[in-house]
Order: structure tokens, then sequence, then C-alpha cells
């Protein structure tokens, strides 16, 4: 299990911006912060990643804070 770098009891300041790190390929992972009720979690995607098509049991939001990429919700992109 990841730890996160914020609790329900522990908060913290910064901007997204310093906690990115572009990896030389693949997908960096971190999480922010999580609780029983939801996780926020940063990824970091070298140049031409692509994640595969997958199902999750939790919902999810999507901001992008630099670059741009392509989004297929079921099937539509």
């Amino acid at each position: 299990m990841k730890t996160a770098i914020a609790t329900q009891n522990q908060s913290f300041s910064t901007t997204l911006q310093e906690l990115i790190e572009y990896p030389t390929q693949g997908i960096l992972s971190k999480v922010l912060l999580k609780d029983n009720n939801c996780q926020h979690s940063l990824f970091c995607l070298a140049a031409g990643t692509e994640i595969e098509e997958h199902t999750s049991t939790r919902n999810a939001v999507l901001n992008v804070v630099e670059g741009a990429g392509n989004l297929n919700l079921e099937g539509k992109i």
C-alpha cells in the first residue's frame, strides 16, 4: 500500500507543479490524500505513454495539469 502525502488529520500545502516528476518511461503515481471515502492521486506519464483500458470500483475525476492527450470513455474519444 502506498503512503499518502496527506491524511485526514494531517494537511499540507504545495502546488501540483512542485510534485510533478516525469519518469523516463511509464507512469509514476503519488497518492496525495487517502481516507475511507476517497483517494486523490497524481499520475505523471512519460511522453507517449498509454494507459490500458480498465475499469474501477471508484469514481474518477481527471484534471490535466500539463501536456495533452486523448481520453477514451466508454468507446468515445
